[in-house]
């Protein structure tokens, strides 16, 4: 589908990383309101997508201060009108009244009762930060009581979105009272560095508003805050997402989609190339925190019923059953492990033995035949 494009209103553009990168030099778009004019724009290309086959909608109110609640209500009636799930960063990024990210949940738990409309959480613990337990117990009380809503964490405690994001253009006191952190929890991905100071993160912004940076807002090094990590991946009924950050070379050169295998230097957050193997290693194997069988759900059921229901062929996926898509991992326990870290983020997992994608055989006794590119692309209908 097409995005609107912030910089011209009506005009759209498609949806690539580069696209991404370069909106954030149009503040405007995260931090106003939307016009009704605007808003039926953003509706009209959203129902185009859903007709063109999207699994569903994406909503980064995250990114997005200025978002309307009657912007999002209607965004939500949409998804619940087209019988698809809706997936969302939720508003408001901040450990501290008023505006905290749990208020924004609330809004999110609301969302989900009045329509509708199965709601997914995207990365519950990166967006409620040093509150995540609580909001965890937020989110399992509404299933209780029936709300559609499901949600997913990555098993590491660092972030990635553009440096012009709304959260780190906030001045420094606010900044280091809503988020925990201060700016020199920030690294900029592509030059490999971290930020010194405010004024540091001024001029990278003021230079190269797009870039990515990764945001260390959980250390994992700091009891407390590896007990909120351990403790929301360990929830048997939460699922794992890698949020698939896209990669970028060191002069800052996105890796386009059809570039494989990925290159070497390629820079990234960890999680792109680790988050499962981290899991099935810590979560598993070290720390013992969950069996196979429910880690197994967690990267392959779990997710893939966010959709039962409401996109067929999405039921053919996450089961190990006659009839269902032949796309299998066989991985020994004994050996699975992540090597990606944030120096060398492109490191490929080991412990793979077999991967089928579509009844191809990818890897084989440990390695992978790169000239091979099986994969579809799924579509609601």
């Amino acid at each position: 589908m097409n995005f609107a494009n912030p910089s011209k209103p009506g005009h759209a553009e498609e949806p690539t990383a580069t696209w991404y990168q370069s909106a954030f030099a149009y503040p405007r778009w995260t931090t106003d309101v939307s016009t009704e004019e605007e808003l039926e724009d953003v509706l009209s290309l959203l129902q185009q997508g859903l007709d063109e086959g999207a699994l569903g909608i994406g909503v980064n109110s995250g990114y997005v201060p200025g978002v309307g609640g009657k912007e999002l209500q209607r965004v939500w009636e949409t998804a619940a009108e087209n019988n698809v799930p809706i997936s969302t960063h939720m508003r408001n990024w901040s450990q501290v009244d008023p505006l905290s990210s749990l208020e924004g949940l609330n809004m999110v738990l609301g969302l989900a009762a009045t329509t509708g409309a199965r709601t997914n959480i995207c990365h519950l613990h990166s967006t409620n930060l040093h509150d995540t337990l609580t909001a965890a117990e937020m989110v399992a009380s509404a299933r209780e009581l029936g709300v559609d809503v499901t949600t997913e964490v990555y098993p590491y405690g660092i972030a990635t979105m553009p440096i012009a994001s709304a959260v780190l253009l906030q001045e420094g006191d606010e900044f280091r009272n809503r988020m925990g952190i201060d700016f020199d929890s920030v690294r900029l991905v592509a030059k490999q560095r971290w930020i010194e100071d405010e004024a540091d993160i001024r001029n990278e912004q003021e230079e190269d508003p797009g870039q990515f940076i990764i945001m260390e807002y959980l250390d994992e090094k700091k009891a407390s805050d590896a007990e909120i990590l351990k403790q929301v991946t360990a929830k048997p009924w939460i699922a794992i997402a890698s949020d698939s950050i896209p990669y970028t070379l060191p002069d800052g050169t996105p890796v386009i989609g059809s570039t494989w295998p990925v290159p070497e230097n390629a820079q990234s957050n960890p999680r792109s190339a680790g988050t499962f193997a981290k899991f099935l290693r810590v979560w598993v194997r070290e720390d013992q925190l969950l069996d196979w069988p429910q880690a197994i759900a967690k990267v392959s059921l779990i997710p893939a019923q966010l959709f039962d229901g409401l996109v067929p062929s999405m039921e053919r996926k996450g089961r190990l059953q006659v009839g269902m898509d032949a796309d299998i991992t066989v991985f020994d326990p004994d050996t699975i492990s992540d090597r990606a870290n944030i120096d060398k983020p492109a490191e490929a997992s080991v412990g793979v033995e077999y991967l089928l994608v579509n009844g191809t055989v990818l890897i084989s006794d440990g390695e992978i035949d790169t000239e091979l590119l099986p994969g579809k692309a799924i579509k609601n209908k």
